[in-house]
């Protein structure tokens, strides 16, 4: 096995496994960059495609588990299938119905979804005041509710979603709101979108 530089890698009986579970997976650029992470950071760690399909993900799971696997991402289409074969699952995750990372620890893994995360890191740099802002969210979409969970435990008060799908709108604002109920979270029209957006201390 070779570096992203090419060069080759040294693999010991001590170096720490790691992937990501998809099908297809042939086109996933996180091998190349995880591993590369882990050469600057001089950590032993390899970090491998590994191809899953869909009836097989129960068996990949505990196939992992059992080969001492330390972590795994999770890509298309096992995001929400997996967390039937998890033993804990992290409050945003849930909320989000879909998991995208994997920790294993001692045989038990726990499922997480890191995406609204990875948005709202950057907006915390701004310090913008979740806390009370009302905010827009376009779209109900997978995304949308990653980023929606992830405004609502930031202390966002204040959602109000539009979606060219008025039901699936409304279908994600109920959840939310069943995870959230201190908040308050509302369906527009899309056609008022832009008037919505206007009245909004943050559009998403």
């Amino acid at each position: 096995m070779t570096s992203p530089e090419g060069r080759p890698q040294s693999i010991s009986g001590t170096t720490r496994l790691y992937g990501i579970m998809g099908h297809p997976i042939t086109h996933s650029l996180s091998p190349m960059m995880q591993t590369f992470a882990f050469q600057q950071h001089r950590m032993d760690c390899v970090y491998m495609p590994f191809p899953v399909l869909p009836e097989h993900l129960g068996t990949a799971v505990a196939g992992a588990i059992a080969l001492g696997v330390h972590g795994f991402n999770v890509t298309i289409p096992h995001k929400e299938t997996i967390m039937a074969y998890l033993d804990d699952i992290a409050p945003a995750a849930r909320a989000i119905g879909a998991v995208n990372t994997v920790h294993v620890q001692g045989g038990h893994t726990m499922g997480y979804n890191t995406d609204g995360e990875g948005f709202l890191q950057p907006l915390q740099a701004l310090h913008l005041p979740f806390t009370s802002l009302t905010t827009c969210l376009l779209g109900a979409g997978g995304a949308a509710r990653a980023v929606a969970v992830a405004l609502l435990q930031a202390g966002c008060p204040d959602l109000v979603i539009a979606n060219r799908t008025y039901d699936r709108a409304a279908q994600l604002a109920a959840t939310l709101q069943e995870h959230f109920p201190q908040t308050h979270v509302r369906v527009v029209p899309f056609a008022e979108a832009a008037s919505i957006a206007r009245q909004s201390g943050l559009v998403v």
